[in-house]
């Protein structure tokens, strides 16, 4: 348990995070946050490496642990708060709440591990919430880990053994032009996007965790002339669930029959990922979760994290938790 000190301390460091912010790309004052606090908690080496992630490790034993979480958020400033009991403010949730955890707790641990034998590198990853070139840096470097936890929030009692996978996908339109007084006699780019759009979020229109989702994040066309749209451009998140790939999306998306003019462009898919129950990783949070007095349950994320990114490739070994409620993440609450 922590003591008051211990307590007072994750308080203000959390609260000094929700107050810097953070966006995608942005995230240099925040990484220097925890770079001086991580020298506070008394890490044994703490460095910010080529691409902005901080690395803080202790130990220097063979077997090697990783906390990872990330530093960055969406755009968006929340004024931070806390009540004593909730705290308030962007990345409150996602994900500054659990990676502040994972700096905490990582501390603590001196006293229950025997750092001759393991070593534990938290790190506070940037850009998960655009291109993941965070976590892709340590793929680059070529760093294994017998053990990875990533931090996101799982609303406490959550173990997310998998997450859905996605794809960015661009739908483009060019229309004819003309006179808005005859609309009836030209192609309106904006028009043509709008059907398009309707067509795959019909083919992708699931709501469970084992179904394609679909969500619109951008779109873009006309102007404030009388002039019919000439051209037109969305951007569409489609979610990949466990057991299918993004070459089932290609497949389904070659045979939706676009509006004249239009068309489909994949710009990059990350793959869903799944690990058992039985991982090492898995088996020790839920233990730990026990340990408190609470009851753990496995869960599927609907969403993508870099645990899609890091499974395989830094480990095989991984699970994903944290404090907060997931329901509320990029949310202005």
């Amino acid at each position: 348990m922590l003591n008051a000190s211990m307590k007072n301390l994750a308080v203000k460091l959390l609260l000094e995070l929700l107050r810097t912010y953070s966006p995608t790309f942005n995230e240099d004052k925040a990484v220097k946050l925890l770079y001086d606090y991580a020298h506070k908690l008394d890490y044994d080496n703490v460095e910010i490496d080529s691409v902005g992630n901080l690395v803080a490790k202790i130990g220097r034993g063979s077997c090697r642990i990783l906390l990872i979480s990330h530093i960055d958020t969406v755009e968006g400033y929340i004024q931070p708060g806390f009540d004593g009991y909730r705290f308030y403010g962007r990345g409150a949730v996602d994900a500054k709440g659990p990676l502040a955890a994972m700096l905490i707790a990582t501390s603590l641990a001196r006293r229950y591990i025997d750092f001759d034998k393991t070593s534990v590198h938290v790190i506070a990853a940037v850009g998960e919430e655009g291109p993941s070139h965070g976590a892709k840096h340590l793929i680059d470097i070529g760093v294994k880990y017998d053990s990875v936890i990533v931090g996101e929030p799982t609303n406490l009692v959550n173990v997310v053994i998998g997450c859905r996978g996605n794809c960015r996908v661009v739908i483009e339109c060019q229309g004819s032009g003309g006179h808005s007084s005859s609309p009836w006699l030209y192609e309106s780019a904006c028009e043509n996007l709008i059907k398009s759009w309707i067509r795959i979020k019909s083919l992708f229109n699931g709501v469970t965790a084992s179904e394609f989702s679909t969500a619109l994040l951008k779109m873009m066309c006309g102007s404030n002339t009388n002039t019919i749209p000439r051209h037109g451009v969305a951007v569409v998140s489609i979610r990949i669930p466990i057991g299918k790939s993004s070459t089932d999306i290609k497949s389904m998306l070659r045979n939706i029959e676009l509006e004249k003019g239009c068309n489909i462009r994949i710009e990059e898919c990350t793959e869903p990922v799944k690990v058992s129950v039985n991982n090492l990783s898995v088996r020790a949070l839920n233990r730990a979760l026990i340990g408190l007095g609470l009851k753990p349950k496995v869960a599927i994320k609907l969403g993508t994290s870099d645990m899609n990114i890091l499974y395989g490739r830094v480990t095989t070994d991984i699970a994903e938790w944290g404090p907060g409620r997931s329901e509320l993440s990029h949310s202005n609450h």
